[in-house]
C-alpha cells in the first residue's frame, strides 16, 4: 500500500511525501513510490495514531449513552488509535468476573486498541479495596 501526496513532519517542517508500506511496517518514505495500491492523502497530514489515556466509555452499562462500536468509531475518525477507559460502569471491573464484560465488549466491538481500567474499590465506593491482584493479569 502506497500513501501518496500526504504531508509528514521532517524536523518540524511539513512536507509533501509518499510512504510504502507492507504488512503494516513503513519500509520506504520517499518523494515519488510507485505500486497498485493506493491511498491518497492530498492535503491531510500523515502523523501517528494518537493516545487518550482518559475516555469515558459506557459500555457495559449505559449503553442508551453510547457503545462500544459507535465511541470507538468516532474516536478512530479523530485518529485515536488507542484509549484507555476509566472504569465507571456497569459492573464496575472491580473483579476478574466483572472485568470480563467489559473485556467480551471490547473484543466483539471495538476497532482502536482499548486499554480497561480496573476500580481501586469495589463498586467504586471507596471502602473496600478491588481484586487488584487478580486484575493485574489483564
Amino acid at each position: 500500500m502506497i500513501i501518496k501526496n500526504g504531508f509528514i513532519n521532517i524536523d518540524n517542517q511539513l512536507i509533501r511525501k509518499d510512504i510504502l508500506i507492507k504488512d503494516g511496517v513503513i519500509l520506504k518514505i520517499d518523494d515519488f513510490i510507485e505500486g497498485d495500491e493506493i491511498i491518497d492523502a492530498k492535503g491531510g497530514w500523515i502523523i501517528p495514531g494518537a493516545v487518550d489515556v482518559h475516555v469515558h466509555l459506557r459500555e457495559p452499562g449505559y449503553e442508551y449513552k453510547g457503545n462500544m462500536a459507535s465511541e470507538t468509531r468516532a474516536m478512530a475518525k479523530g485518529g485515536f488509535t488507542t484509549v484507555f477507559s476509566m472504569p465507571n460502569l456497569k459492573p464496575v471491573p472491580d473483579s476478574k468476573e466483572n472485568m470480563k464484560v467489559q473485556l467480551d465488549a471490547i473484543e466483539h466491538n471495538a476497532v482502536i486498541k482499548v486499554i480497561p481500567y480496573g476500580a481501586i474499590t469495589k463498586g467504586e465506593k471507596g471502602i473496600e479495596l478491588s481484586e487488584m491482584e487478580e486484575l493485574s493479569e489483564y
